[in-house]
């Protein structure tokens, strides 16, 4: 791979990593920055709901209060008071209230038997001592769950609390609130929850008590699962804070992804729902990415240019440089390759321009000391061949001397057949011939040991003419080398 190639990629990866962490860092700390924000939003919303049905449900209940303890109320339920003379004091109290409160759709006093003594509406003498609000009413002040009406067939919230007379409970007094109106605010004070955003009341029971802006007629109809927000704890009235609350990532009853902030109303047994849409809420942090991928794919764009203006500054000296070294290695030692350049690159050129000279002037060196080798391989020949010719000589003068003693045996050899065929007539001469042949016995010998002795010498010449020749041939060879 190509070392322009090499540094575009790890530019580009280079770009690559840290536009990708960047983005990651940055879109994790938005998303966070934004989580926290929607959190703390979420539960501002929550609270100021949540304060405002414990107002409500307070108020509701002191105007049932105030109309227990009114002397009207103690009066009709007192048994010894006739209440033909009670009532009309009642029912006027009754319409007084219901003209004062708008909220209030119907009142009614129910003696301890659960009989209705007096009502806004035309159920006088009605039993209801079997009704839960009559029965929780006759214990202690009790809010009942939202419902319809069976007369206005309107959203209604029941209020009941005992009517005391001398320390006893002698009655209830039963108000129902129109409170519609009163939830229609909730679900339409949508500030700052954006498009998608909803506020809404679910019972105990888990049906929504409020209008949806999403499905109509929900009231009463529409089941909503908030068992899963466990991570909102019981939150008494008057002790809400930040930390009680908790955001969860959950599917809101119309099957979208929403964050949602769960509070529970105890005096009520209601919860408070505040959702917003996930996707709405996290829009400022996609448009941050695409602000990001933007802004990194011009970098990018800036980056490639750049890279590939430093990758042609650092390869093209190094191209520059390889093809002088091609250059070099034809045999052209002569060849400069030095740049001006004060970099690394140039050091390397002058590094090699260095490196040619030295070995310019070793090869000059070593054919001059090639020359003199080959004279003195030229003079040491020919001393070498005139040895030879000389242990030739040498040889040849053996081999004569050989030839003779060869001949001067066979001599012998006749002799002696002719001695032993004149055995009688050379018996004086024995003893002479004896000694004569002793002493020719010796001559032979010391003439075989001269011949092995120039055997060897001859030998050992040829010997040594051959490494001589084997020498030459290499030194030969060594020249041929490094002429190349």
């Amino acid at each position: 791979m190509k070392i322009r190639t090499k540094i575009l990629i790890l530019i580009f990866c280079a770009y690559l990593i840290t536009g990708a962490a960047s983005i990651f860092i940055a879109k994790t700390i938005a998303t966070n920055i934004i989580k926290d924000q929607v959190k703390e939003h979420l539960i501002a919303i929550a609270l100021s709901h949540t304060n405002y049905i414990e107002s409500l449900s307070t108020d509701y209940k002191k105007i049932t209060e105030v109309l227990s303890v009114g002397n009207p109320a103690k009066d009709i339920v007192d048994i010894e008071k006739d209440i033909m003379i009670t009532k009309p004091a009642m029912s006027r109290r009754i319409r007084n209230t219901i003209l004062s409160q708008k909220t209030i759709s119907r009142i009614r006093i129910l003696n301890t038997n659960g009989i209705v003594l007096a009502t806004s509406d035309s159920d006088i003498g009605m039993d209801q001592s079997k009704e839960e609000m009559f029965i929780k009413g006759m214990q202690n002040s009790y809010i009942s769950d939202v419902h319809i009406s069976r007369f206005t067939d309107k959203l209604v919230l029941s209020v009941s609390t005992p009517i005391i007379l001398d320390s006893v409970v002698s009655g209830v007094c039963i108000v129902n609130f129109d409170v519609e109106e009163e939830f229609f605010k909730i679900t339409t004070s949508r500030i700052g929850l954006g498009n998608t955003g909803e506020v809404y009341l679910v019972n105990e029971n888990g049906m929504m008590i409020t209008p949806s802006i999403f499905i109509h007629d929900a009231v009463l109809n529409q089941k909503v699962e908030i068992e899963h927000t466990a991570d909102c704890v019981y939150v008494l009235p008057g002790t809400h804070s930040i930390q009680q609350l908790n955001i969860s990532y959950c599917n809101s009853y119309t099957g979208s992804k929403v964050l949602r902030i769960h509070v529970h109303i105890p005096e009520v047994e209601w919860s408070l729902v505040v959702e917003k849409n996930e996707d709405e809420a996290f829009t400022p942090v996609k448009k941050l990415v695409s602000g990001l991928v933007l802004v990194f794919m011009f970098l990018f764009v800036i980056g490639t240019i750049v890279a590939i203006i430093l990758a042609n500054a650092i390869s093209k000296p190094i191209i520059k440089l390889n093809n002088d070294i091609d250059e070099i290695k034809k045999g052209n030692l002569e060849y400069k390759v030095a740049t001006k350049s004060k970099d690394e690159i140039g050091q390397l050129s002058r590094a090699f321009d260095e490196m040619t000279f030295r070995l310019l002037k070793s090869r000059r060196e070593l054919e001059t000391h090639a020359g003199k080798l080959e004279e003195q391989v030229k003079e040491r020949t020919a001393e070498l061949n005139k040895q030879f010719e000389k242990s030739e000589q040498q040889r040849i003068g053996t081999l004569n001397v050989l030839n003779d003693l060869d001949k001067i045996n066979v001599n012998l050899k006749t002799e002696i057949t002719q001695r032993k065929k004149a055995e009688e007539e050379l018996e004086k001469h024995r003893n002479h011939l004896e000694e004569l042949v002793k002493e020719r016995t010796a001559e032979l010998e010391n003439a075989n040991k001269e011949l092995k002795r120039f055997n060897k010498l001859f030998v050992g010449r040829e010997f040594r003419i051959k490494e001589l020749k084997d020498k030459v041939k290499e030194l030969e060879k060594e020249l041929r080398r490094k002429k190349h």
